[in-house]
């Protein structure tokens, strides 16, 4: 039985991993549970420049204060210093969609990480 115990623990946390939800918008960060994200669109703008769109909607039942980022980073993949990366407020409306633009701070920008965090 000693034995078996280990095998046990190890068989049930793979079980545990397996049985995770895999984030389908690795991009997308949210910090509260209020919201849902539908889809997100990545396009560059005619001078090159990157843009994304994220659409979701509120699922709680009274408004909600948020805000929200795009942190972008360059080809070596280090943040781009810029004040299009500041964080920018919201209301949540109940129970409602919404859409986020966030355009990058130039052609230089090559990946971007989307911050959400309901207040």
């Amino acid at each position: 039985m000693r034995t078996l115990r280990p095998f046990l623990v190890l068989l049930f946390a793979m079980a545990l991993v397996g049985c995770a939800t895999k984030n389908p918008f690795p991009n997308v960060t949210v910090y509260g549970s209020s919201i849902k994200i539908y889809r997100v669109i990545d396009s560059q703008t005619a001078d090159g420049v990157p843009e994304v769109v994220v659409s979701g909607a509120s699922v709680a039942l009274n408004d909600r204060s948020a805000r929200y980022r795009a942190v972008w980073f360059d080809q070596q993949s280090r943040p781009i210093e810029t004040v299009v990366s500041s964080w920018t407020e919201m209301t949540l409306q109940a129970e409602r969609p919404f859409n986020l633009r966030m355009v990058g701070p130039g052609a230089h920008a090559r990946r971007y990480q989307v911050e959400i965090e309901v207040l």
